[in-house]
């Protein structure tokens, strides 16, 4: 029996009595399980280059968010994920305002979205943290964190440095925070500084400072990195938190530093219900106050229906939850009837085909989007394994 299967057969059995407790289908949680594994392992590619291409699913291209979580769940074949890292230095250098690429290289498409500099930063130490392999702090990997870091400073002050110039909108030019023009879920932003991909970007900077010190003795990298990861959370913080009459002091989803704010949260990762996942010093009160707000009738995108209830999106229909949503809702919560509420909707979500799809109708998931989709079925392995 492989690690693979074996690590499989014991979760999916864990699984199961979790979901027997919460009165859901133990063939269900297993059937999810397996297919999630299965899944997500058959979209890497191992490239005549040497490094390893990560298909999206039926969508084929390589996003650099999803690709960094896919590979977060099969660090077990080393050689494979120093692939996928290696492949990431590449498209990087290749263009730092692309978020998916060809197998070829290509731009598949050139939306900046901040979190596409983040995931792959955070791959690299989560691949360190569970193989303890050191080697991949080369000069390649240098060059790449170099790159990140160019492009996130002279995005925190967009209005005089940057050469990007698509879906920009009237914002307040050097508040601290990072410009990005679209969305985790590739829609374009109403206001451009995204919150949730700001605080994801505020941690990245401060993990970046500490490896250009400790891994390459960079110094002057790492004070730059530290002072922009500064100036992100400062701003957050006195701009981003603003007063509802319901929830009280909650985060705002994005603003434009003019006092304006966009008051929603969407499904993609970051997200604000996402916040505790990110290693963001959150304020938290304001972080439960916007976690109510989230998961309420005032944000535009939760939804309830007879099967569920959780986060959607703009990029899908009406009435439709993302499995990633009730899982990042799972991690985010102690609350036991919560988790159990949560793990059942999962079971229930299921279509037929046994896979997480990208998400599915609260009144009927046999209706869905998307029947091959990576990232959330590794997002899962990730949780329950």
């Amino acid at each position: 029996m492989s690690i693979r299967d074996g690590s499989r057969i014991l979760s999916a059995a864990l699984l199961a009595v979790l979901f027997s407790c919460s009165g859901g289908s133990a063939a269900d949680i297993a059937a999810i399980y397996g297919h999630a594994v299965d899944v997500n392992a058959a979209l890497f590619f191992r490239t005549p280059d040497r490094t390893t291409y990560v298909s999206t699913g039926d969508i084929d291209a390589m996003w650099l968010r999803d690709s960094s979580v896919q590979a977060m769940s099969m660090f077990r074949d080393r050689d494979l994920i120093r692939g996928v890292i290696a492949r990431q230095e590449r498209l990087i250098a290749i263009d730092p305002y692309a978020n998916a690429f060809h197998k070829d290289y290509g731009v598949a498409e050139r939306k900046f979205e901040l979190d596409s500099l983040c995931y792959p930063v955070r791959l690299a130490e989560s691949y360190v943290k569970a193989t303890g392999d050191r080697s991949i702090y080369d000069a390649h990997l240098y060059a790449e964190l170099h790159i990140i870091l160019k492009t996130m400073l002279i995005e925190q002050r967009h209005n005089d440095r940057s050469t990007y110039h698509r879906n920009e909108h009237a914002a307040k030019d050097a508040t601290g925070l990072i410009w990005s023009a679209y969305r985790p879920s590739d829609d374009p932003q109403a206001y451009n500084y995204n919150i949730p991909e700001n605080m994801f970007a505020a941690t990245t900077l401060r993990n970046m400072a500490r490896i250009f010190h400790e891994q390459y003795a960079d110094d002057a990298s790492a004070h730059k990195a530290q002072t922009a990861a500064d100036r992100i959370s400062q701003a957050i913080e006195t701009r981003a938190v603003f007063w509802s009459s319901r929830h009280g002091w909650i985060y705002a989803y994005e603003i434009d530093g003019l006092g304006h704010a966009k008051f929603m949260d969407d499904a993609n990762v970051p997200s604000l219900l996402s916040v505790p996942l990110l290693g963001y010093e959150y304020n938290k009160r304001v972080n439960a106050a916007t976690r109510a707000f989230v998961l309420s009738s005032g944000n535009p995108y939760y939804y309830r229906g007879r099967y569920a209830k959780g986060v959607g999106s703009q990029h899908t229909p009406s009435n439709y939850v993302w499995p990633m949503s009730l899982i990042v809702e799972y991690r985010t919560t102690n609350d036991p009837k919560e988790r159990e509420r949560i793990v059942r909707e999962l079971s229930l979500s299921n279509a037929g085909d046994g896979a997480l799809h990208e998400s599915f109708d609260v009144n009927d998931p046999r209706r869905f989007t998307r029947p091959k989709f990576g990232w959330v079925n590794a997002l899962f392995e990730q949780t329950f394994l």
